[in-house]
């Protein structure tokens, strides 16, 4: 085997650095732990993983609905849910995609194209399937192949029937946001409610989950988006609801399931960018 190899292999799981050891390697040390985990445990570095978890445990007792949603904030919850016949719980949120194809398939069985607003028609049949052919070319794939069925798909999402509000939750785990994604979010949102009308959606709403460090820059990001006079105005709130991963640790029990999912997630993610 290469001496290099060795020397890699030497640094990946006992973090030694052969002929090389300054500051810079002593500080990495101090933060870093080895990755030996990588082979001594699991882990998961997918925010779908914990959205799962999470979703689970929403629907074991309608109490941690009304707890999750005032742990964002408590104007999130405008009263809270009494039972499951008063909420709709969503993982991978796909309403706009499932709509679209029935869009599609009434058209196709009647021969009649509902007529949508322009606005709301270019949202979905044109400005998607933009999007789709530049994400075909970079993937090599032949642009033709791609549908215009809507993709975009909320980690999170949960309805509240008695206030028909519906509230999309993007969730972060090991990247941080973009103004960019959540104001696609909010369109989302907003083409819904052009779609259904009042009533069944009266309001809309994004909310984050992510950890402390994301959630401290996107906000600071929206702050210097709301000053800049010569970009549009953002299709959220801009005071938006945000919950982070280390919140959620603390509030569950340390001996339950998904508070030790959470702090060992946390802790490899600590691991794995040390200086984040």
């Amino acid at each position: 085997m290469d001496s290099s190899i060795k020397n890699f292999k030497k640094y990946l799981f006992e973090l030694d650095f052969p002929k090389k050891d300054n500051e810079q390697t002593k500080k990495y040390k101090r933060r870093k732990e080895g990755f030996s985990y990588i082979v001594n445990d699991y882990y998961s570095r997918e925010e779908r993983h914990y959205c799962a978890v999470l979703y689970s445990w929403l629907l074991q007792d309608i109490t941690n609905v009304n707890d999750f949603l005032k742990s964002f904030s408590p104007k999130l919850l405008d009263e809270e849910v009494a039972g499951y016949n008063q909420v709709r719980l969503y993982y991978e949120f796909t309403w706009l995609r499932d709509i679209i194809y029935e869009f599609s398939r009434y058209a196709w069985l009647t021969g009649e194209k509902p007529k949508l607003k322009k606005e709301l028609e270019e949202y979905i049949f044109k400005e998607r399937r933009d999007k789709e052919k530049e994400i075909a070319k970079v993937k090599n794939r032949d642009p033709k192949d791609v549908g215009d069925i809507q993709k975009k798909k909320p980690d999170l999402a949960i309805y509240l029937k008695n206030t028909k509000k519906l509230i999309l939750i993007e969730a972060k785990f090991e990247e941080g946001f973009e103004i960019k994604q959540i104001e696609e979010t909010a369109r989302y949102g907003i083409a819904l409610k052009q779609l259904l009308g009042e009533s069944i959606i009266k309001e809309t709403t994004v909310a984050l989950l992510g950890r402390e460090d994301f959630l401290d820059k996107i906000k600071t990001k929206i702050r210097a988006r709301r000053k800049d006079k010569e970009k549009p105005k953002l299709s959220f709130n801009p005071l938006i609801s945000c919950l982070s991963w280390e919140c959620l640790e603390k509030k569950f029990s340390k001996n339950d399931f998904i508070g030790k999912e959470i702090e060992k997630g946390l802790k490899n993610q600590k691991r794995i960018h040390p200086n984040t």
